[in-house]
């Protein structure tokens, strides 16, 4: 059975406001988890008042072992 570990990537928003993402910057940091051997399995948005302010990105990659301190039994 595979075996999975999990990761989270928080991306705070820049401006005035905070809604606005560089595009160039986020892409470069996804693509980063992805060369580490992390896949993108879910993200959602924290917004206030109808303003994005952030977005967490969810990663999963394959491990065998102990995960996060727990041994794992076949």
């Amino acid at each position: 059975m595979d075996r999975f570990e999990y990761t989270t990537m928080v991306y705070k928003a820049k401006g005035v406001f905070a809604a606005k993402y560089d595009d160039a910057e986020l892409r470069q940091e996804l693509n980063k988890m992805g060369e580490d051997g992390w896949e993108l399995v879910n993200f959602a948005t924290c917004a206030s008042s109808g303003t994005t302010y952030q977005l967490v990105f969810v990663f999963k990659r394959k491990t065998s072992g102990a995960i996060g301190g727990y041994k794992v039994y076949n």
